[in-house]
């Protein structure tokens, strides 16, 4: 890449600049050798890649073979798969992983026919019937505990306070030992009134009705809350169990009776938990449970049905599992032995082409070797040729034939196989180049460089050529021996020498971009090998676009675009670009005597053609400007058909015909 990091890398932040090597054309038999063994080389590469080729062909074969023997193993799956789906457990899911163990049943086969589809058929009864897997027993619910819940000595008793006071025989008189409780509850916050009546209360109520309200009555109503909590824990720890007995089910049982029992148990629980509170909250009422302990013993009987099953079931299954293996082995030897001869087959066409594979490696590891030999030897050649003197040289004639003669470059005795700039006196230069300078050496140095390399083992090495605004500093006479210097770049791409396989090339300078894109002629870019592009800088971004053709144009042919184009622009413009397109090339550039052609028209012709020639005069007499007059945009077709019979009675109709595009 030519650019502002190049110059800076190879001219100013280094001590010297590197050579660069390229192959002396004295040594013509080494370089016809060399030339050669890049032939031989080529044709070695080409053996590589066919190897490369013959190889995945033959894998391609390989993976076509194995995904038609999935298939065709597929299709035995589907044929057995209603009969016997639980003995090909593990292998129903997928196509290769069932095709891989119908090799694995084939190559152990001994030989020993297989069985019957009705033998099969009994022991895979035996084998696989329902509940064929072991589960654990269900415990059973704690019934003496159930029942203590259900009688505890506190329900059926009338818990009240001590009747050995008057106050104490009349509560018990009233009964209403629950009412005065409350009341003295709430009577602690109506302020020496009676909650009830608001009367004044005595002045021992207080004590009377505390000592009504004993320790023992005290006791009992604790001992009553924490009968509440226990009776709830209990009998939740068992709703949660019997839950999970339905949740986590065995295949085997049917659990819609326990489900209802549970339910029915479920309720029983709630309702008497109500009971229980509410005696919580009138400890003199008598209550009296559902006994729920009924209802677990029914359920109990349900799991020790449940359990006998499950006993049984896994008794059955503990000897089930040597007459499963038998079954599968049975099923898997009646496949495997009836897709013998297609596994047969397709072993053989597989290992057929994964022998070729195996010899085309081969062939391909010493082809690589041939290679590394062969490169070794033109690395050697070239090394024996190369060297860093023709670009000294080279370089050196381009500067003084362009009359910079107050530097060139040398090889530096120091470090061989390094460049350094002097002075005519010998002395150093670098430092004391102009910016030009600078650019034009350093462009030169790239141009070379494309041509060969730094170091000669990378002489000949594929190359992405980018030049990136090279004439920023150039004087005219630079500018073109840059831009040939470009074309021959471009051309030597376009031929496919020097390892060049692409350029790209951005400029600013549109003389340069006109120059580097000029092919002679009416001859353009082959849009298979050209793309040209547009960047612009907005805002701090840049777009690039793309043409199909080139869009930067010289103005003579740009006056032509308008001509093409007629319907872009205006009468007066259009009239003026034919005025001066006439004046351009037959006065200027031809020197012709177009008024000639005046005569040769009649009639309005001849007054159409005048007004052009006349402008033209006009124009030779005064100051240099744009032509207006009056001219209605549809009189622009009349003037466009005499402009082109002007070219046509000069005998230049060639000429309008090459820049109006116009194949003859």
């Amino acid at each position: 890449m030519y650019n502002k990091t190049f110059v800076e890398r190879n001219f100013r932040e280094v001590g010297e600049i590197a050579g660069i090597f390229t192959l002396g054309s004295e040594a013509g038999d080494i370089l016809d050798t060399i030339k050669s063994k890049e032939d031989e080389l080529e044709k070695v590469h080409s053996e590589i890649r066919s190897r490369n080729a013959s190889i995945e062909n033959f894998q391609q074969k390989i993976r076509e073979r194995e995904s038609a023997f999935d298939d065709e193993c597929w299709g035995i799956k589907s044929k057995y798969d209603k009969e016997f789906p639980l003995a090909m457990a593990g292998a129903r899911g997928s196509k290769k992983v069932f095709s891989k163990r119908c090799l694995e049943e084939y190559r152990s086969l001994d030989g020993t026919p297989a069985k019957s589809i009705t033998e099969i058929q009994k022991l895979y009864q035996a084998a696989y019937t329902k509940g064929a897997a072991q589960y654990l027993l269900y415990d059973q619910l704690d019934l003496l505990n159930a029942r203590l819940l259900d009688e505890h000595r506190l329900l059926r008793k009338s818990i009240t306070g001590k009747a050995d006071s008057d106050i104490g025989r009349f509560i018990e008189y009233l009964g209403a030992s629950d009412w005065v409780k409350r009341g003295i509850e709430l009577a602690e916050h109506s302020g020496g009134k009676c909650p009830f009546c608001s009367q004044s209360l005595p002045k021992d109520i207080y004590s009377d009705i505390e000592a009504f309200f004993d320790n023992a009555y005290q006791q009992e109503c604790n001992e009553l809350s924490r009968y509440l909590v226990d009776y709830s824990a209990f009998h939740e720890t068992i709703i949660k169990y019997l839950a999970q007995i339905v949740a986590e089910g065995c295949d085997i049982i049917s659990y819609e009776k326990l489900q209802s029992k549970s339910l029915e148990y479920q309720r029983c629980v709630e309702k008497n938990q109500t009971l229980i509170q509410r005696k919580i909250e009138t400890p003199s009422i008598v209550i009296e449970v559902e006994p729920c302990s009924a209802l677990l013993t029914e359920i109990n009987k349900m799991i020790l049905e449940f359990n006998a099953t499950i006993s049984e079931n896994n008794t059955l299954v503990e000897h089930q599992k040597e007459t499963q293996k038998q079954c599968q082995e049975e099923v898997w030897h009646l496949i495997a032995s009836e897709l013998g001869d297609t596994i047969k087959m397709h072993l053989k066409q597989c290992d057929g082409w994964k022998q070729a594979i195996k010899n085309c490696e081969n062939q391909r590891e010493d082809f690589a070797k041939k290679a590394e030999s062969i490169l070794g030897e033109i690395k050697e050649k070239r090394a024996a040729v190369s060297n860093v003197q023709y670009t000294i040289q080279a370089i050196n004639r381009i500067l003084e034939g362009y009359g910079f003669t107050g530097f060139m470059l040398e090889e530096n005795e120091v470090a061989p196989g390094t460049y350094k700039i002097i002075r005519p006196d010998g002395k150093d230069a670098k430092e004391s180049l102009s910016e030009g300078e600078y650019n034009f050496i350093t462009f030169l140095y790239f141009y070379y460089l494309i041509l060969g390399s730094n170091s000669p083992d990378d002489l000949g090495q594929n190359k992405v050529i980018v030049i990136d605004d090279p004439i920023s500093s150039l004087d005219s006479n630079v500018l073109f021996i840059v831009s040939s210097l470009v074309k021959n770049i471009l051309s030597l791409c376009r031929e496919g020498k020097q390892s060049i396989k692409q350029v790209i090339v951005s400029t600013h300078n549109i003389y340069f971009h006109k120059e580097i894109t000029f092919l002679g002629g009416r001859d353009h870019w082959p849009k298979t090998q050209t793309a040209f592009f547009i960047i612009r800088k907005k805002n701090q971004i840049s777009s690039i676009v793309e043409y199909s053709e080139n869009q930067i144009q010289s103005s003579y042919e740009m006056m032509w675009d308008e001509i093409r184009s007629p319907q872009n622009g205006t009468a007066k413009s259009i009239f003026n670009t034919m005025r001066r397109i006439l004046e351009n090339y037959f006065n200027i550039t031809g020197g012709m005597d177009y008024e000639k052609c005046i005569s040769e028209f009649e009639g309005e012709d001849r007054i159409i053609c005048k007004s052009l020639i006349s402008c033209i005069n006009e124009q030779s007499h005064t100051i240099s400007d744009d032509y207006f007059m009056c001219l209605a945009d549809s009189e622009v077709s009349h003037y466009l058909r005499i402009f082109k019979e002007i070219f046509e009675k000069m005998n230049h109709l060639s000429h309008y015909n090459m820049m109006m595009r116009i194949d003859n």
